[in-house]
């Protein structure tokens, strides 16, 4: 993080996050809303968390948007690579 909007409290200034950016793409720098980032699992490169975002919006449109998965319900996941 290298600028903070005045209504951003979850984040401090040096955080390392990731964001799904709302039009798409990939960039060392964007703008995006707090609410869209996630914190970088400690010792992760910065490439390796760049697939994050994607990979959780992905999973989670195929899981419950699509497959309608629900509360009390399981999934297995087989070569989830």
């Amino acid at each position: 993080v290298v600028a903070l909007g005045e209504s951003v409290h979850q984040w401090s200034m040096g955080d390392r996050l990731c964001c799904l950016v709302p039009s798409g793409g990939f960039a060392e720098f964007c703008v995006c809303p707090a609410s869209q980032c996630l914190p970088i699992p400690k010792g992760f490169s910065w490439a390796e968390a760049a697939a994050v975002p994607l990979a959780c919006a992905v999973s989670w449109c195929f899981l419950f948007d699509l497959g309608k998965l629900s509360k009390g319900q399981t999934v297995l996941i087989h070569g989830g690579a």
